[in-house]
């Protein structure tokens, strides 16, 4: 073998075993690794669990924290009609109603359906229906810390819900439950959602769910949230076809691209929707769905609501024309620190839209000016517009946090007044917030307040277990509380009396409730019952009778007699068919007795200044009429006859000369019917025995 050759041999050889030790070396290597992993397995699985612990116990306090200062309005008075409505609703609909076949209602569904999930849970009272609320607001606020983690500050969070009580405590009826509470939630999920998705540009099935969750809590409960959510998808669309034309995509590559991402997102928003409508046609309500919750709203309401809703392209120009509204409303006499305030807070709705603009184009700022003030078309503070202020308080709180504070590092490099100008705007929202703290009192007290609690207990008395009742107002606070299912034609407001009660009413005279709950002058927004139901409104005065010693309770005239045994009550006491009980200012022509065509007939003559004698039915009602006039019937009469008496004995006594009255007397003369000026149509004239009209001096006589 030549050299050549055994230097090969040789160096493969050595190679080989080099091959043997490296092979040796790595086994052993691995062994060391799978038994170091093994020795730090327990160490790393106890630092997980507490980071874990630390999670749990930092989400059950900001819980417990966005549960507690909702608290301080969980007594609130109560608000008929618009929040009783939702526990009313949600009770007959736990006592076996259908909605919208068996109870007309102009509004959304998911509302009442969480309440009456909350009335399955426990929730009898108004107190225990709030606090369920709030618990669903403060899970949904938690939540958000932790979905959105990784795109919003923390603090954004944790500020919002006081920047938005703070705000909402100041408006009328505005902390108490109403639909638009319920639709922040799904209005603040679209808005991060919006935010994830400029950053991302794309959806995933996490999302997809949130938004099916967010349409229920948004358009769910109120039909008008359509528009914002109409420029949210218009705004998300123009952006996929600008991203579209800027990645070069061919038209089949971006249309495959919106089926795959769109069309998982449109299949789970439906399916909520699909089992609602299965519902609706197993139950057949689904035509009266769709008449209620649209066709009222757009044909009826807008009637007698100064056409509200009834102009679809009002409510698109909304975010315009209600913000320049607002500004022009200026006054010295609104400036304040809630007018700082609620300035502040536009001023960054119309801020981040900028930003969004120059960071994300023009199209994303637009979107998010148009998404965000669109959800103020009733207005921007007021009751109606709680979903505008959640909404802003958020857009507030995010602009604060990440355009104006930052973080401390930032915050020390800015100028004084960068600074100023952050501790002001922190300082009038605490001053805002801490104002209503005293509220806390009502909740330590534990104090329902019940205005009809009168009412209530007579219709305990009266009305035997499950015996349904007539509401034919918008109080909705005496059938919660008695918990009696209500009946009978719909008649509490002119557009739910012209679309439904109407047809109703014939059906319902044949087999009336013996109890109804009804005001002589009824009026709702400014319409009277009496001109539009009359024929609801005198079926009542005629065959019910008004229940002295409550507000607004009539029963059926047989069973009068009865109710007054039952309540201990003299059934012959005066009674006034609820004049004297009712806030409304009572039109003389509105009495029993009447008919439909007598009221009309009357009120014309009113009008056109006629001064016709009255007709029977007219002077029947009069007998029982309360006037502006001090002088009562009863004391009419008696100056009437003491007058005639005092006539007679002067007529007998005095001579044709003599004038020696005394105080309480009359002077007249004879056969001199106008020399006074008086006639039968002067306010307190008598007739004297000579045919004669006088008014008696009764200063010191009967009558006084």
């Amino acid at each position: 073998m030549s050299e050549e050759m055994k230097a090969v041999t040789t160096a493969s050889d050595r190679l080989k075993s080099i091959k043997v030790d490296k092979t040796a070396m790595d086994e052993k290597i691995k062994e060391n690794v799978q038994k170091i992993k093994k020795e730090e397995k327990p160490a790393k699985k106890s630092q997980s669990f507490e980071l874990n612990k630390k999670t749990i116990f930092f989400a059950i306090g900001i819980f417990l924290l966005f549960l507690f200062i909702q608290l301080k309005y969980m007594y609130e008075v109560w608000f008929d009609p618009d929040e009783m409505d939702i526990y009313t609703v949600a009770f007959e609909l736990v006592k076996g109603k259908v909605l919208y076949r068996d109870l007309a209602s102009q509004h959304m569904p998911i509302t009442y359906f969480l309440s009456a999930l909350f009335w399955h849970l426990g929730a009898h009272t108004v107190a225990m229906q709030r606090l369920y609320f709030y618990i669903m607001f403060a899970a949904f606020w938690t939540a958000f810390i932790f979905i959105y983690r990784e795109y919003v500050n923390k603090w954004v969070f944790i500020l919002m819900p006081f920047v938005y009580h703070a705000m909402l405590q100041h408006y009328d009826f505005a902390t108490q439950i109403l639909s638009e509470h319920v639709a922040i939630i799904g209005a603040e999920i679209f808005f991060l959602e919006f935010l994830v998705f400029l950053k991302k540009k794309d959806i995933d099935l996490g999302s997809c769910i949130r938004m099916s969750i967010a349409v229920l809590l948004s358009f769910g409960t109120a039909f008008i949230n359509i528009f914002p959510l109409f420029y949210l998808g218009l705004g998300v669309l123009l952006l996929e076809i600008k991203w579209g034309r800027e990645r070069g995509d061919d038209a089949k590559t971006w249309w495959t691209t919106m089926l795959k991402r769109y069309g998982r997102l449109f299949g789970i928003v439906a399916i909520p929707w699909v089992i609602m409508f299965i519902y609706m046609l197993a139950t057949h309500s689904f035509h009266d769905f769709g008449f209620c919750a649209y066709t009222i709203n757009r044909l009826y309401y807008p009637k007698y609501m100064a056409g509200l809703g009834g102009n679809i392209l009002s409510s698109f120009v909304a975010p315009i024309t209600v913000l320049s509204g607002h500004f022009f409303g200026f006054g010295f006499d609104v400036v304040g620190i809630i007018y700082i305030a609620e300035v502040f807070l536009l001023g960054c709705g119309i801020y981040l839209a900028y930003r969004k603009g120059r960071t994300n184009g023009f199209i994303a700022g637009f979107t998010v000016y148009l998404y965000v003030f669109s959800f103020g078309g009733r207005g921007f503070y007021n009751y109606h517009g709680a979903t505008f202020i959640g909404i802003i308080s958020l857009v507030g709180a995010y602009v604060f946090v990440t355009y104006m504070f930052k973080n401390w590092q930032k915050y020390d490099k800015r100028s004084v007044f960068s600074k100023a100008a952050i501790a002001v705007i922190s300082v009038i929202f605490c001053l805002i917030y801490v104002t209503d703290l005293p509220l806390m009192i009502n909740f330590i007290k534990g104090y329902e307040t019940n205005f009809y609690q009168a009412d209530t207990d007579i219709v305990d008395a009266i009305t035997d277990e499950d015996e349904r009742i007539w509401q034919t107002n918008v109080c909705d606070t005496i059938p919660w509380v008695t918990k009696q299912v209500t009946t009978g034609p719909a008649v509490s407001t002119p557009w739910m009396w012209e679309a439904v009660g109407c047809q109703k009413i014939e059906e319902f005279k044949k087999n009336p409730t013996r109890v109804v709950m009804f005001q002589i002058g009824y009026e709702s927004w400014g319409y009277n019952m009496a001109d539009y139901a009359p024929d609801a409104y005198y079926f009542i005065v005629n065959n019910y009778t008004y229940v002295p010693g409550s507000t607004q309770i009539w029963v059926l005239n047989t069973y009068y007699d009865e109710v007054c045994q039952k309540l201990g009550i003299d059934p012959n006491a005066e009674n006034d068919y609820g004049v004297s009980c009712t806030p409304f200012t009572v039109d003389p022509t509105e009495m029993p007795g009447m008919t439909a065509e007598d009221r009309k007939k009357a009120v014309e003559a009113v009008q056109n200044g006629e001064t016709e004698e009255a007709t029977p039915a007219e002077e029947e009602s009069t007998t029982e009429e309360v006037t502006e006039e001090k002088t009562t019937e009863a004391t009419t009469e008696a100056t009437t006859e003491a007058t005639t008496e005092e006539i007679e004995e002067e007529d007998e006594s005095s001579s044709d000369e003599s004038n020696g009255n005394g105080p309480g007397d009359v002077t007249v003369s004879p056969g001199d019917n106008s020399s006074s000026g008086v006639d039968a149509n002067t306010e307190g004239a008598v007739q004297a025995p000579d045919g004669s009209w006088v008014i008696p001096d009764d200063s010191d006589g009967p009558g006084q």
